[in-house]
């Protein structure tokens, strides 16, 4: 089965939902001004781990990185629970820049390590981590004789791609949920003012923990994007993830 588009125009809704991509890391691309944009990539483990994070520009990269803990407000956020952890982007090393969530619950990046829901034992759909992209010129160009087979196009309800805004940060929402029966439900953002918002929908199965030497029950992964109608384009980036009591 190849990949489903569902579209829900009361909603300003749109879904493509993918079948397994096994370990294949894919780009995510946005149009800007007519062209289109790199703004992140993922990769799903073969333990359930999810790599995850923006990948700006080698010449126009954010000024900081944030990192924070928080828990569901219910609406498809976070509210903080700790003061925002900040590194300078020229103060780490390229490897410590991209974030990790892994199955263990354990997540990395930024030059550190925090431990958030173990992604073995979950039992509904929830919500592990959420971003804010920098300002759209800090992503690369992406000319059409570069793209590659795994990259996707994300699509707008009424579009065949979505747009970046100048005024409006880029948002994105992870949630994950238990795949069962091959089936997983396709949820919307309560958002306010209806704002057009895309989701990806990647299951992954047959997933094994080496270390443990045990399966891992198979997950679906929800990507969510849309623009923020408050606030200005920042010259950073934000992770936020779900805190749990240690």
């Amino acid at each position: 089965m190849g990949v489903q588009k569902l579209t829900l125009e009361d909603q300003h809704f749109a879904a493509l939902i993918f079948p397994d991509i096994k370990r294949d890391r894919v780009r995510f691309l946005f149009v800007h001004n007519t062209q289109l944009k790199a703004v992140a990539w993922m990769m799903i483990g073969s333990d359930g781990s999810l790599y995850l994070h923006d990948r700006p520009s080698s010449t126009q990269q954010p000024k900081t990185l944030y990192k924070s803990k928080g828990i569901a407000d219910g609406h498809g956020s976070f509210s903080t629970m700790n003061v925002p952890y900040s590194k300078k982007w020229t103060d780490l090393k390229e490897n410590e820049r991209k974030i990790s969530y892994h199955s263990s619950g354990w997540v990395k990046g930024y030059g550190d390590f925090n431990q958030s829901i173990n992604l073995k034992s979950i039992t509904g759909r929830t919500l592990i981590q959420a971003n804010q992209y920098t300002r759209p010129e800090r992503y690369d160009m992406i000319e059409e004789d570069a793209l590659r087979n795994t990259d996707i196009v994300v699509p707008a309800w009424d579009k065949d791609v979505f747009e970046l805004d100048d005024t409006k940060p880029l948002m994105c929402r992870v949630f994950v949920e238990p795949l069962r029966d091959g089936q997983a439900q396709i949820g919307i953002l309560e958002r306010p003012g209806t704002p057009s918002q895309s989701a990806l929908i990647f299951p992954a199965t047959n997933l094994f923990n080496k270390r443990d030497n045990k399966p891992v029950q198979d997950l679906t992964y929800h990507i969510h994007f849309f623009n923020e109608e408050r606030g200005n384009n920042p010259d950073y980036t934000f992770t936020s993830f779900l805190g749990v009591k240690t």
